[in-house]
């Protein structure tokens, strides 16, 4: 009988949660889940730093991954490509400078590339709907000729 993906040979197959680590936990810690979560507490007031690490880890939240930056990108309308290349510009100069790691200065540039998409899909649709206009209205006047 060949393999079919998604298709199990064994309709109830082995319930979830009875796996071999799953069941040593369900055994020897849930039934004294409290006592232990309390030990843990005790012990991580008492100075253990193992466990005031652990608590520390699952409680705070994780930092960032990147900060805020600030580079002088020049004033005008970003939905304009003039604009869009002076800033990558100054992009690429602040990496040179040293103000900007290569990964901020990709993921800036990124940004800019998602504006230059942007602004050439409103060009494009612009343009296909003056085309569909224009097609539009040479048919008219090829009716409007054939009816006289």
């Amino acid at each position: 009988m060949p393999f079919i993906a998604g298709t199990t040979g064994n309709k109830f197959g082995r319930p979830r949660n009875t796996g071999h680590r799953q069941k040593l936990f369900n055994d020897l810690v849930l039934p004294h889940k409290e006592k232990l979560i309390n030990q843990a507490i005790e012990m991580a007031l008492n100075g253990n730093e193992a466990i005031l690490k652990v608590f520390l880890i699952q409680l705070l939240p994780t930092k960032p991954s990147d900060e805020p930056i600030a580079v002088a990108l020049p004033d005008g309308n970003f939905t304009q490509a003039a604009t869009l290349l002076q800033a990558g510009a100054e992009i690429i100069k602040a990496i040179s400078d040293n103000s900007l790691t290569p990964e901020q200065g990709r993921s800036m540039l990124d940004v800019l590339s998602a504006q230059r998409k942007n602004i050439e899909a409103g060009s494009l649709e612009e343009r296909i709907n003056e085309i569909e206009f224009l097609l539009n209205l040479r048919k008219l006047e090829m009716k409007h000729a054939e009816s006289q």
